[in-house]
């Protein structure tokens, strides 16, 4: 059950740097995605202490990350004016709204399945003593958020 409890921390932790930011310095707010993106790969290369290699494959993670963002993403803009008409319409459509929170949900399984999957594939680039850096680190963060 703790490995299960770290496991699904640790994911939440890096899809929430990724997503979040974690930070941006200065613009946390303003920054692009990609900007976040590259602040979060910097600060895990650092507190990691990774090697060249591993941060070689941080950064395809990143980049294949911010790709997969972007084409998951893409229609947010069509969901979202489909969405007002049905608010503005006189009557809502619920087999239409319903349809669009289902696709919602599976755009967002997909992105779920995806970033475990891209976890692993770091996971598997680690030293132990990376992995205790980063379980630390994630202790750490459960702490300050509890």
């Amino acid at each position: 059950m703790k490995k299960k409890t770290l496991i699904i921390s640790i994911v939440t932790i890096l899809t929430g740097g990724l997503f979040a930011g974690a930070g941006c310095r200065h613009h946390s707010m303003h920054c692009s995605a990609e900007k976040k993106a590259e602040w979060v790969t910097k600060k895990i290369s650092r507190e990691l202490d990774l090697t060249d290699e591993q941060k070689l494959k941080l950064n395809q993670i990143k980049d294949e990350f911010l790709a997969k963002k972007n084409e998951l993403h893409g229609n947010r803009k069509e969901m979202l004016d489909a969405f007002l008409l049905q608010v503005n319409s006189s009557q809502i459509d619920e087999e239409k709204l319903n349809s669009l929170i289902a696709e919602k949900e599976t755009k967002m399984i997909e992105m779920r399945k995806y970033l475990v999957s891209k976890f692993a594939e770091f996971h598997a680039v680690l030293t132990p003593e990376q992995r205790g850096k980063l379980a630390a680190k994630v202790s750490e963060f459960h702490e300050k958020c509890n």
